[in-house]
C-alpha cells in the first residue's frame, strides 16, 4: 500500500467512525421525542402520525448510518428492493401536511397501475425524494400559489419518478 492510500484508508475509517458515533448521538433525542410525542395528548392525531413518522424516518436514518458505515467493507452497499409506491406516498403525505397551511399550493401525485420497484434503500430513497419535494415547494412563491407534482411510471428495466413544479427556477 502507497502512503496516499493508506491515508484514504485512514480517512474512511474516520468517516466511517463519526458516521456511526452521529447516529448513536442521533438515538437518545430521538427516544425523547418519541415518548413525548406518545405520551402528550395536546397533539391532533393526524399530527401525532406524522410527527411519529418523522421519528421513525429519522431513526431508520440513523439505523442506517450504522449499517452503513460498521462492519462494511469499503464500496459495498447492502440494497433492498421494494415497492416504491408506499415510500413515495409516505413522502408525499408528509410534505402536504407540512405545507397544509399554504392554501395556494396544490400537491399531485400520479402513480401508475403497475408495480414501481427498485432495489434501493428506502431510507436512501425518501430523503432524496423529500429534499427534492421541499424544493420544489420552496420554489413557488406563498403569495402566488402553483402546483408540485410526483410521477411515478414503471418500464420493464426500472422505474421513474418525477417531480415537477409550477416555481420560479433557477437562473442560468
Amino acid at each position: 500500500e502507497s502512503v496516499f492510500e493508506k491515508s484514504e484508508l485512514e480517512k474512511n475509517k474516520s468517516l466511517s467512525e463519526l458516521a456511526v458515533q452521529v447516529a448513536h448521538d442521533i438515538r437518545s433525542p430521538l427516544a425523547a421525542l418519541e415518548s413525548l410525542t406518545k405520551s402528550s395528548a395536546s397533539f391532533p392525531p393526524s399530527e401525532k402520525a406524522v410527527v411519529e413518522t418523522i421519528v421513525q424516518r429519522i431513526r431508520k436514518i440513523a439505523d442506517n448510518l450504522i449499517e452503513k458505515f460498521k462492519n462494511t467493507e469499503p464500496g459495498t452497499r447492502p440494497e433492498t428492493t421494494d415497492d416504491l409506491l408506499p415510500i413515495i406516498e409516505e413522502v408525499f403525505e408528509e410534505t402536504r401536511i407540512r405545507y397544509a397551511e399554504n392554501t395556494l399550493l396544490r400537491l399531485k401525485l400520479n402513480a401508475e397501475m403497475f408495480r414501481a420497484s427498485a432495489s434501493i434503500h428506502p431510507t436512501e430513497l425518501k430523503r432524496a425524494l423529500s429534499n427534492i419535494m421541499t424544493n420544489a415547494v420552496e420554489a413557488i412563491p406563498a403569495d402566488v400559489g402553483g402546483e408540485v407534482e410526483v410521477s411515478v411510471r414503471a418500464h420493464t428495466q426500472y422505474s421513474e419518478i418525477t417531480v415537477s413544479d409550477t416555481g420560479v427556477g433557477i437562473d442560468a
